[in-house]
């Protein structure tokens, strides 16, 4: 079976870059995409750290991502929308979400 070579040809400005979070309710992190919601691809602890995986763009402005970290149990905080994955840690558990799309103003690379 052979491969398109079209199908291997990389585009250098794309890139999965990692994201450590904090497990804080709320926070902001900044990827270089037009569409958070498709560019994010996995959460998970990392050597004891949350991070979050996302598909990046560096020709792209760079948008705020809102990330909320909700204890199992806890209240879901307005701006929660899409479900990104759960993650546990020594008996705990917790649930990460990111705002929609829309929910963010662009913000330019500096």
């Amino acid at each position: 079976m052979s491969v398109d070579p079209e199908l291997l040809v990389t585009d250098p400005n794309r890139r999965i870059h990692k994201y450590p979070l904090t497990l804080a309710d709320h926070q902001t992190i900044y990827i270089p995409t037009d569409a958070p919601c498709a560019a994010v691809l996995h959460v998970a602890f990392q050597n004891s750290v949350l991070c979050l995986w996302a598909e990046v763009d560096l020709e792209l402005s760079t948008l705020p991502v809102e990330v909320f970290v909700v204890g199992t149990g806890n209240p879901m905080p307005e701006g929660a929308h899409m479900y990104l994955g759960t993650v546990q840690a020594n008996g705990l558990v917790w649930h990460v979400y990111i705002a929609h799309d829309g929910d963010h103003e662009d913000i330019e690379d500096e």
